[in-house]
């Protein structure tokens, strides 16, 4: 695989990918006729997709689709079960062109779902989340750290890899990533998802501004350790990036018993955070509230 410099970013070619035309479906949010609107799902925790706007291309997010989430089969810790019914894996597969895998932690790469995926469909990934593609027997697995770059879909997509959350090591360890997309074509949208709000300022400063933001908008701690950032440093990311929406990320939204649930503390809402924005002067952010399993488009246009 040829590794190409570029603009001080590391770019890594990827294979071509598929193009196909997702059903219309009508919105509550905003109308899907505009070309600057795009499909989003989610599927509960840290699992959703999208559909870009112009280019057509459908990517799936951590996929968790099947059975249940556990840490190391251990589910006497920690068991998740999900609350909405989900789509069938097929339904699902024919709307994928590509996988975006942004860690290796079960909760982002759901071995049960990744095993009954499809190994010829391509796949972007954390280091971490890479490694547990190619276990797993995907054949086509791009790594992205932190300053890489890879193009897709006919070079209709690039997506970029930032700093991401600091998982379960000390300070000076290397962070999981975030990431970024863009469509390669006029008028092309640009999404931002990181799914712990956990994030290096310089490394995502390097991307801004995108169009849309999917992150999470609470604080999630174990025992005072914090596993999700959402209320402490959604208002810096949005300064950072100065989005136009923001889509809260779902990752609470699922049924959960084992030992380790009762320990979890949740700070802040999706009820609070039109105040919390407003209050610091990022009234004009578009909070478009998804709901499980319902598509929700997004029309960009129609907010400037």
């Amino acid at each position: 695989m040829t590794v190409i410099i570029r603009n001080s970013l590391r770019h890594v070619g990827l294979s071509t990918l598929r193009r196909r035309r997702l059903p219309s479906t009508n919105s509550p949010f905003v109308s899907c006729q505009s070309s600057k609107s795009f499909r989003y799902v989610a599927h509960e925790g840290n699992s959703w997709q999208l559909r870009l706007p112009k280019t057509g291309v459908g990517i799936l997010v951590d996929p968790w689709l099947v059975g249940k989430l556990t840490f190391a089969d251990q589910d006497w810790l920690f068991k998740g079960s999900k609350i909405s019914e989900m789509p069938s894996l097929k339904q699902v597969e024919l709307e994928t062109d590509l996988l975006l895998i942004t860690q290796g932690l079960d909760d982002h790469a759901h071995r049960p779902t990744l095993k009954q995926l499809s190994k010829t469909t391509p796949v972007v990934a954390s280091p971490s989340a890479a490694t547990v593609c190619r276990e797993l027997g995907f054949q086509d697995v791009t790594e992205l750290r932190a300053g890489d770059r890879c193009t897709a879909c006919d070079d209709r997509v690039s997506i970029w890899a930032t700093e991401g959350a600091l998982v379960g090591g000390p300070p000076w360890s290397t962070r999981e990533a975030g990431f970024v997309i863009r469509e390669r074509v006029s008028g092309g949208i640009s999404v931002y998802y990181e799914p712990h709000c956990d994030f290096s300022a310089a490394s995502v400063r390097r991307l801004s501004p995108v169009d849309v933001v999917i992150s999470p908008v609470t604080t999630v701690e174990l025992a005072g350790f914090p596993l999700v950032q959402g209320r402490d440093n959604i208002v810096e990311l949005l300064r950072i990036l100065r989005p136009s929406v923001l889509v809260p990320l779902l990752n609470g939204s699922f049924a959960a018993e084992g030992a380790l649930s009762g320990r979890l503390e949740t700070r802040g809402s999706l009820g609070e955070l039109p105040g919390l924005l407003k209050a610091n002067g990022l009234g004009n952010v578009r909070i478009a509230a998804p709901k499980p399993v319902e598509p929700l488009y997004i029309d960009l246009e129609a907010l400037r």
